[in-house]
């Protein structure tokens, strides 16, 4: 699948910045030496038995020997010792649940793997990955992390190919908060054993707060290209030892000490040892193909080398567009498998998205989940664009899920606590929110604001009400946002962020409101002049509850904490990438016409169909 398909969606409503010839950007199928070389492409377990793992002890038992096999893992595993993976073996997470940690995973004396898919962190015993005396290997489309500050030796290498590995590829991996990343052959101990082997491809990987190593390099030959860089404390990229390196179409951005050398002084910091000066290497080569974005960082090549061009065809992705590219396409959750023969296949997350926002600097999940009042998780989920909810890339388009009456989780609270604190049972809550796992939230990844009504597109906030039981009083204390006017109500329900554009009317309108309820809950507004009172970027109380003033309220009319517990199956027609279709048939006693409200420019992504499951809800229709 080309990454160009998933780059449509995001780039959709950006046509005139981003001319259609950009769309044809790079390849999610396997590329560089893994794919060229004299053995063969990579293709894993291809053509084998599918298996999916949810356990230590089944994955153990599920990657040992060398048939023909596809392993799924889902979910969290702690490993007690090393994974020994063996060839012809494609080992893939599920969606964004596969995490392993514990132990790291080695690749030894084999042949013919993929790695994909995986979150790896905090791995004490050695490298998080290791191949060794192996080839053909791709790791793709994985995360690792750790925790930097605890110096340079605390945790060893990320990716690390040692031994005479030959015809690897890098790619399309997130590699952050961690000190040493890939390393490339040993130490001279190992010289002869590694000299003409040593390919390896990286390529769109993305590094972020990172020691050094991206990658470090002897004895071989990498090809380093169109990877974003950030915050390196030493060297991003050193080719060290003989070692030759072609270096193009990379971006550096942030405080990098060097983006590349060939100064065979391995600093202490990377390598501490006795030796307060350093380990002495012999210098390695470089050579510069397309241009490279260096930014602030500086450069110490010692050597030229003679590696002027990869053999084999790819193509690079334009240098201005790598930051982003990167950033949307690397780590966990990116892409998408399609069923084995039998599967179900679930839906895609159509009629889920009701508009689009343009991210700005500082927009979190939170934020624009409080902004629009949307679930949190159903941004993250809806936009593949979003590699963390704390670090949105700007000035890219953000699909809005419908709206609904939303809760901001507190740390502790659980599935249980929080159904009990809004008068729902615990299965409404889930059934509410999918993604919930019924554990605490105080590592909640996707965000703090839950739905407690449906988001199905008929709860708007934005949107009068005929029904007077929906207008005037909230039925429930929601936390005080911090951009709050301070002479707010604090026994407040619902909250609204004023924009520039907006005046009382507008304001009063949208949430069916009057004015002299509006002054009550907000005494710093004046009844005669309203909209001068009104500070933009400051949240007023839209929704005081019954406790705050004496007025009554219900809750909204189609919403009856009623929702089918029946699970209703559903079969999708000629479901394909990137097409919004209409065909449903629901099998249960209970039925609604689905309403499409996707819009052109959020047309789904691909991902990993198990996970769609988690984007799509049904509700029987309210009597």
């Amino acid at each position: 699948m080309k990454l160009s398909s998933v780059l449509c969606a995001v780039f959709a409503t950006l046509t005139v910045a981003f001319p259609k010839e950009y769309l044809s950007l790079a390849t999610w199928g396997v590329e560089g030496y893994a794919k060229n070389n004299p053995i063969g492409i990579t293709t894993g377990g291809k053509g084998g038995k599918t298996v999916t793992v949810t356990t230590a002890e089944e994955l153990v038992a599920a990657v040992k020997g060398t048939e023909p096999k596809i392993v799924k893992l889902k979910g969290k595993v702690t490993l007690p010792s090393r994974l020994k993976v063996g060839s012809n073996t494609s080992l893939i997470g599920v969606g964004l649940t596969a995490h392993i940690t514990g132990a790291g995973v080695d690749v030894f004396h084999g042949d013919n793997v993929i790695l994909q898919n995986l979150k790896i962190t905090h791995i004490l015993d050695n490298d998080c990955i290791t191949i060794r005396n192996s080839t053909r290997v791709w790791v793709d489309h994985n995360e690792f992390s750790s925790d930097i500050n605890q110096g340079p030796d605390h945790y060893d290498g990320q990716v690390d190919i040692i031994r005479a590995s030959d015809w690897i590829t890098v790619s399309w991996n997130y590699f952050h908060d961690h000190w040493k990343s890939s390393l490339v052959g040993n130490d001279a101990t190992f010289r002869d054993l590694d000299f003409g082997h040593l390919h390896v491809t990286y390529h769109h990987n993305y590094w972020r707060n990172m020691g050094t190593r991206g990658p470090a390099g002897r004895f071989g030959h990498q090809h380093v290209y169109n990877n974003l860089y950030e915050d390196f404390l030493y060297q991003a990229i050193h080719s060290r030892s003989d070692n030759q390196v072609l270096v193009e179409g990379n971006v550096f951005r942030g405080n990098t000490s060097e983006a590349l050398s060939t100064y065979g002084l391995v600093i202490p910091m990377d390598s501490p040892n006795t030796c307060t000066c350093g380990d002495e290497e012999l210098d390695g080569y470089a050579n510069l193909g397309a241009k490279n974005d260096w930014g602030k960082a500086g450069v110490n090549i010692t050597q030229k080398g003679n590696f002027y061009k990869a053999d084999y065809k790819y193509k690079l992705t334009p240098l201005k567009l790598v930051p982003t590219v990167a950033k949307l396409g690397a780590g966990v959750g990116r892409i998408w498998i399609l069923p084995e023969k039998g599967e179900t296949r679930p839906p895609p997350p159509v009629a889920r998205l009701s508009r689009v926002h343009i991210s700005k600097a500082n927009d979190t999940c939170d934020s624009l989940a409080l902004k629009y009042s949307v679930s949190s998780a159903e941004i993250f989920i809806n936009n593949p664009d979003i590699l963390q909810c704390d670090d949105m890339v700007e000035d890219v388009p953000i699909c809005l899920p419908f709206q609904c009456n939303t809760y901001q989780v507190k740390e502790n609270d659980t599935c249980a606590s929080v159904s009990e604190f809004l008068g729902i049972t615990r299965k409404d809550f889930i059934f509410l929110n999918p993604w919930s796992d019924g554990g605490a939230y105080s590592d909640f990844p996707f965000g703090k604001f839950v739905c407690t009504t449906p988001s199905d597109g008929h709860y708007n906030r934005n949107i009068r009400k005929s029904d007077p039981a929906d207008s005037n009083y909230a039925d429930e204390v929601v936390p005080r946002p911090e951009n709050a006017n301070p002479a707010a109500n604090q026994q407040c329900g619902r909250w609204y962020t004023v924009e520039e554009e907006d005046d009382c009317l507008s304001v009063l309108g949208q949430h069916d409101m009057s004015l002299s309820l509006f002054t009550a809950a907000n005494p710093s507004i004046s009844l005669r002049n309203c909209t001068a009172s009104l500070i933009p970027g400051q949240a007023y109380c839209v929704g005081p509850t019954k406790n705050a003033l004496p007025e009554s309220y219900a809750p909204p009319a189609y919403w009856r904490r009623r929702i089918s517990q029946e699970h209703l199956a559903v079969e999708y027609v000629n479901i394909g990438c990137f097409e919004s279709k209409k065909e449903y048939v629901l099998l249960g006693k209970d039925y609604m016409e689905w309403r499409d409200g996707t819009l052109e420019e959020c047309a789904y992504f691909c991902r990993e169909a198990d996970y769609f499951a988690l984007q799509t809800k049904y509700y029987s229709p309210v009597e």
